[in-house]
């Protein structure tokens, strides 16, 4: 959990690991990582399935999990009108947006204000809002709430401490929250599955020699969106893959 800059990366028993590192910082655009809460969000209440199709364009229409795996805006635009502006605000919240992000350093408040006008709403629940801002960490915590059956834990730094051969502190894992369904987190995780085989993860997860099968031990959501402040283009990639027999 570090950060780099000019190939300078921040040693973590620096004062600037606390205060500079960018994994700590919500100063990111969210960008399509935001279909991860517009999804659950629309399953858990069952205004729709992973199955439910909808127009993508002209004539043609896609499936949500293919929707989600290929990042169409205009199907998940279509999805947050169908599942509510009230609704959808419930759950940014219950994901930790607009809250205190509590860990073992500090860490400012992810921002996602939901526009009331419907267009600008569908807009900003696929992703396209340039003032959604969210950390790294916070990335890697609503991942962790699809991998952990919809429940939020805690997230630390610290396991367990040892001394003299013998465990003299373990961290006990600590819920906070359960913004989704267990059966919700379950039709994300398949549909983070499919981004790496035939969604926008395709390309970087299939083409290596080395791991044939990395894209089936792999699964995630992309992200790419150019922010307001620094004008700079974001990618995003928040993902999980399997080790020592669990996801990580």
């Amino acid at each position: 959990m570090t950060s780099s800059h000019r190939n300078q990366i921040l040693a973590i028993d620096s004062e600037e690991f606390r205060t500079e590192n960018w994994v700590l910082r919500p100063t990111f655009p969210v960008a399509s990582i935001f279909k991860i809460i517009t999804g659950a969000a629309g399953l858990d209440t069952k205004k729709i399935t992973a199955n439910s199709s909808f127009l993508a364009y002209g004539k043609t229409y896609m499936k949500v999990w293919k929707a989600f795996a290929m990042s169409h805006n205009a199907v998940f635009g279509r999805i947050a009108r169908k599942t509510g502006s009230s609704v959808l605000k419930k759950y940014a919240e219950a994901f930790g947006f607009n809250k205190t992000f509590f860990f073992d350093l500090p860490v400012e408040k992810s921002i996602a204000t939901l526009p009331d006008n419907a267009v600008k709403m569908g807009q900003a629940a696929a992703g396209l809002n340039r003032d959604f801002l969210v950390s790294p960490i916070h990335v890697a915590s609503i991942v962790s709430t699809v991998l952990n059956r919809g429940r939020t834990m805690k997230p630390y730094l610290v396991d367990y401490v040892v001394r003299k051969n013998k465990v003299v502190f373990r961290r006990k894992p600590f819920q906070i929250a359960q913004p989704i369904k267990s059966t919700t987190a379950r039709d994300i995780y398949k549909m983070m599955y499919a981004t790496t085989a035939v969604g926008t993860g395709k390309k970087g997860f299939g083409g290596f020699r080395s791991c044939p099968d990395l894209a089936r031990i792999c699964g995630g959501k992309t992200g790419t969106l150019t922010g307001a402040s620094p004008h700079y283009l974001y990618t995003w990639f928040g993902g999980f893959t399997k080790a020592a027999g669990r996801d990580l």
